[in-house]
């Protein structure tokens, strides 16, 4: 082997060592801690999911409201007059 493949080689060991690689198979082995750790963060997910189609439920619900009490007069006067035109016809 040539000495540029040498330190290329050397190179690429010192690049897989910086990204931890040996850490991550021996994560990966450990079934038992890899299954918690995905079990937990399901937990969290389905957990974030739920409080924030909450909060945001609820912000949208408020809005309704707010545009219905709004518009309520509108929509009154308008149904009262609708209902004036028709008892004229009749």
């Amino acid at each position: 082997m040539t000495e540029q493949a040498l330190r290329r080689l050397e190179k690429i060991a010192k690049q897989m060592e910086q990204l931890g690689l040996e850490e991550y198979l021996v994560y990966l082995k450990d079934r038992r801690r890899l299954f918690f750790v995905n079990f937990f963060s399901g937990l969290a997910r389905g957990f974030g999911l739920a409080i924030g189609f909450t909060v945001l439920g609820a912000a949208v619900v408020a809005l309704l409201q707010r545009i219905i009490l709004e518009s309520m007069p509108n929509i009154s006067a308008f149904l009262a007059d609708m209902i004036r035109i028709i008892q004229t016809k009749i």
